[in-house]
């Protein structure tokens, strides 16, 4: 299926993917079960995911590329490249410099990760 075929299969193989790591939350959450099979359903279910949405970013850059009509060369240089965009900054996220949540009142104040620069270190 890699290259972007014709096909909806990578879909299901998706779906099947996201069933598989809910039901391996489910089963860690509720403490049912044998550990390896939340193991397992989290190590397919994980894999099901990347593989769809790999393929799912294929479809996209050739419908963009035919659309404007590239030649496969610039597509897959345009797929290279989008699958380097990084997640978005802390800010956007919810995270301040200091490493605090400032989105969700629960979280207000409660440190989630180390400072950027604390200050008390000596060169």
């Amino acid at each position: 299926m890699a290259g972007g075929t014709a096909g909806t299969l990578w879909v299901k193989i998706m779906v099947a993917g996201c069933v598989g790591v809910a039901a391996a939350m489910a089963l860690e959450h509720f403490e049912a079960g044998p550990h390896w099979l939340t193991a397992t359903l989290l190590a397919l279910g994980g894999l099901a995911v990347v593989f769809g949405s790999c393929e799912a970013m294929i479809k996209c850059v050739e419908g963009v590329a035919q659309r404007m009509r590239l030649n496969k060369f610039v597509a897959g240089t345009m797929a290279g490249l989008a699958s380097n965009i990084p997640a978005p900054p802390l800010q956007l996220r919810g995270i301040d410099e200091a490493g605090v949540s400032n989105r969700r009142p629960e979280l207000r104040g409660v440190r989630l990760r180390a400072p950027l620069d604390s200050g008390d270190h000596e060169w």
